[in-house]
């Protein structure tokens, strides 16, 4: 058995560069349930979600809104703008990232698939695959 079995990274800004996609899903979000880019609770919400980075969004969103529904409304438009973030193209992978996880995973070692999954796997259809200089490869298995 080897001494490291899985390695869990930090996706953004370790591995993928994401140019704010999360803040700007996060404004989306704000703006389905009511909560106006400018205002006083747009920058409360908005201090929670970056004291809160790398947390369920979900999680994050009841935290701001406190009630259930509303906070699921508000994830759902999260995820669509997120999803349609990452088919934009806005996620991208950082230097040497791919070649880290092909040498990590060459070792035996378990880490996350070829295609990016930073906050919900509900979208990895529509999601972009890590890319080297030179363009788009699936990872070894």
């Amino acid at each position: 058995m080897a001494l490291i079995e899985l390695a869990c990274l930090d996706m953004a800004g370790t591995t993928v560069r994401d140019d704010g996609a999360v803040e700007r899903a996060f404004t989306v979000a704000a703006g389905a349930v009511g909560i106006v880019p400018g205002s006083r609770a747009f920058a409360a919400a908005m201090a929670i979600v970056h004291e809160t980075m790398g947390q369920a969004k979900i999680e994050v969103l009841r935290r701001i809104l406190g009630e259930e529904e509303t906070a699921q409304r508000a994830n759902r438009a999260f995820e669509s703008a997120y999803a349609d973030l990452l088919s934009g193209g806005v996620v991208t992978a950082l230097p040497g990232a791919v070649e880290t996880l092909t040498a990590l995973r060459e070792c035996g070692i378990k880490v996350p698939d070829d295609r990016l999954r930073p906050y919900d796997t509900r979208c990895a259809a529509r999601e972009p695959r890590l890319e080297a200089p030179g363009g788009p490869r699936a990872l070894p298995r």
